[in-house]
């Protein structure tokens, strides 16, 4: 949340530089634009760029207000109160009464080249799909954090990640023997999540909790023989070996796969994200630095 009010109070700070020293480009220099900055500055201390400069000043103000302004390091400039916050969904009246689908693949279409507004996109898509039975897949819904963190907006990712496993996503289905096939899908984008921020070690443990959930949900819809598979010590080190790879820990790969083992033997009885975690940690340690939680 630091971020979030750090590009909060940034926002507020624009808007109030823009409103009185726009002319003078002292915005622009906030922001990281130092060379617009001179320019707009220049042009008010010329009689002829005087109107130019007023004209400018009040197209960024407009924009700032508008959300639409982009700090030099890429930042969207926002207050958040239009971003929603735990159960709240973000609401765009332009896209308002658009059909989810149609959200959803233009979200798709605008991912490369305005991903923020691609993210505002899929939330909308989310408030449609509210609004009707349809059944959708959890991997609809975990597009977004992965959209967020493409937008360099990775604190939310997290928030987005969380809000899946404790409150679900509208219209699911909320089956003993599906939920913890949905989780396992979680952690596992949780694991690719912190991959691409280069925590590989911390990946470790989402990857190894979403193997363990998807055999609790094979242990649970009585799918005995894929079970069995599953718990094929071979497979097990198939299953792990990228992973460990990954986090340059491959000397531990009997270690840990034996640990996952164990833990699948004890279904339907199963330990939390956190225990497992932590045996994890303590055998082969975390030398990862960045503190995403």
């Amino acid at each position: 949340m630091d971020q979030q009010n750090s590009i909060k109070n940034k926002y507020y700070y624009a808007i109030f530089l823009c409103l009185f020293l726009g002319m003078f480009g002292i915005h622009r220099f906030y922001t990281g634009y130092k060379k617009v900055g001179l320019i707009q500055l220049f042009l008010l201390i010329s009689v002829i760029g005087l109107p130019i400069s007023f004209v400018w000043a009040l197209f960024d103000l407009i924009t700032i207000i508008n959300k639409k302004y982009k700090t030099k390091d890429g930042i969207y400039l926002t207050d958040y109160s239009d971003y929603h916050n735990k159960a709240e969904i973000y609401v765009s009246a332009f896209y308002e009464n658009e059909d989810a689908d149609i959200l959803l693949k233009k979200a798709t279409e605008l991912k490369s080249s305005d991903i923020n507004k691609s993210i505002d996109l899929l939330k909308q898509a989310y408030i449609e799909i509210s609004k009707t039975s349809t059944n959708y897949s959890i991997e609809t819904f975990l597009r977004l954090p992965l959209y967020l963190q493409a937008a360099h907006r990775s604190e939310e990712a997290i928030i987005e990640f969380n809000n899946l496993l404790e409150n679900g996503y509208p219209n699911q289905l909320k089956l003993k023997d599906i939920i913890p096939m949905e989780h396992s899908r979680i952690y596992d984008k949780m694991r690719l999540f912190y991959q691409r921020e280069k925590q590989n070690e911390k990946a470790i443990s989402y990857g190894l909790y979403s193997i363990l959930l998807d055999c609790l949900g094979l242990y649970l819809q009585k799918r005995i023989k894929e079970l069995e598979a599953n718990k094929n010590i071979i497979f097990i080190k198939q299953r792990i070996t990228p992973l460990l790879k990954k986090a340059k820990k491959i000397e531990n790969l009997d270690k840990i796969s034996n640990i996952l083992l164990d833990e699948i033997n004890k279904l339907p009885n199963i330990c939390s994200f956190e225990e497992l975690s932590a045996i994890v940690e303590n055998n082969i340690g975390n030398n990862d630095k960045t503190n995403l939680k």
